[in-house]
C-alpha cells in the first residue's frame, strides 16, 4: 500500500498541501493498475485495504489478503479478497510503465524532477 501511494503522490501531486491522497491513490489504481479499473475496486483498495492498514493496523470489513487466488481481486464472495503476489505483479508493470514513459518524454522527467525538488524542500524545511 505504501508503494502506491508514494507512486501515486509522485506521479500527480505538485505538493503536500494540494494533494489528496485519497483521490491521487484512487485516481493512480484506477488508471495504472488493471483488476483496479473500475472506480469502485478503486475505492475498495483505498478504503478497505490502505486506509484499513495505514489508520488501524488492520484490513477493514473483513476483507483479507490471501496468495494463490486465480486473479489479484475477488469480490465474488462476502468480503473482498486480494492476491498480495498478483498485486505486486501490477504494480510492477505500473512502475516500468511510468520509467517507460520517462525515457520518452523530457518534459515528464523535467516535471517529475521539479515535483522531487519541492518536496524534499517541504520535508526539510
Amino acid at each position: 500500500m505504501a508503494a502506491i501511494g508514494e507512486l501515486a503522490r509522485l506521479y500527480y501531486g505538485p505538493s503536500r498541501s494540494a494533494r489528496s491522497t485519497g483521490q491521487g491513490f484512487r485516481r493512480f489504481v484506477h488508471q495504472r493498475l488493471k483488476s483496479f479499473a473500475e472506480p469502485r475496486h478503486a475505492a475498495i483498495l483505498y478504503e478497505k485495504y490502505r486506509n484499513g492498514l495505514v489508520h488501524e493496523a488492520r484490513i477493514k470489513d473483513g476483507c483479507q489478503f490471501e496468495i494463490g487466488r486465480t486473479e489479484t481481486l475477488d469480490i465474488s464472495g462476502i468480503a473482498p479478497v486480494i492476491d498480495p503476489a498478483r498485486l505486486i505483479i501490477e504494480i510492477r508493470a505500473a512502475l516500468n510503465a511510468i520509467i517507460c514513459e520517462l525515457d520518452k518524454s523530457q518534459q515528464f522527467r523535467t516535471e517529475l524532477a521539479l515535483h522531487i525538488r519541492r518536496e524534499f524542500e517541504y520535508e526539510l524545511a
